[in-house]
C-alpha cells in the first residue's frame, strides 16, 4: 500500500499558496545569496540566477532608507539563507535586468508574503504579474 503522505509536495501546508496561478509547477533551487530584502540568488539546474520576487518591493540599500533596507535584507536571510526554495511563475519569466521574477516559498513559509506581514516588504503591483496582489494587499492592512 503506498503511502499517500510521501507524495505530497513540501509546501502544501502553506495555504496562502493558493493564490500562486500553478502551484503544482515549480523550479526547486537552493540559496547562494540573499542581495537584498526583496531578491536572491539561487543554483537552479547548476546555473546561478538572480530572482526579484513579485508582488513586494523593500527600500533600496543605497538611499535614505539604508537601516531599513538593511533590516529587510536581514529578515529575508533569516527566512531563505542556505535553504532550498520553491519558484512559482506568474505570467512573466523574467524581468528587464534578466532576473526571474518569482513567488518564493520554503518548506515553512511564502516568503514574498512573509515580508509583506512582518512590515518589511511594501505590496506593489506590478503588471501582468498579479495573481497573489490582493492576498498580499490583504495581509498588509493587517498590520498594527
Amino acid at each position: 500500500v503506498e503511502n499517500t503522505q510521501d507524495r505530497r509536495l513540501p509546501f502544501s501546508d502553506i495555504e496562502e499558496l493558493a493564490c500562486v496561478p500553478d502551484s503544482t509547477s515549480f523550479e526547486t533551487a537552493w540559496v547562494m545569496r540573499v542581495i537584498d530584502g526583496d531578491s536572491i540568488e539561487v543554483s537552479l539546474d547548476g546555473e546561478s540566477c538572480q530572482v526579484r520576487y513579485i508582488g513586494i518591493d523593500t527600500p533600496e540599500y543605497y538611499s535614505k532608507e539604508q537601516t531599513r533596507a538593511e533590516e529587510a535584507k536581514n529578515a529575508n536571510q533569516k527566512l531563505v539563507s542556505g535553504k532550498s526554495v520553491y519558484l512559482f511563475r506568474d505570467r512573466s519569466d523574467k524581468d528587464k535586468y534578466g532576473r526571474l521574477l518569482r513567488y518564493v516559498a520554503t518548506s515553512e513559509v511564502f516568503v514574498n508574503l512573509e515580508m509583506v506581514k512582518s512590515g518589511y516588504a511594501a505590496v506593489k503591483e506590478y503588471r501582468p504579474d498579479t495573481a497573489c496582489h490582493l492576498t498580499f494587499l490583504q495581509a498588509a492592512q493587517e498590520l498594527p
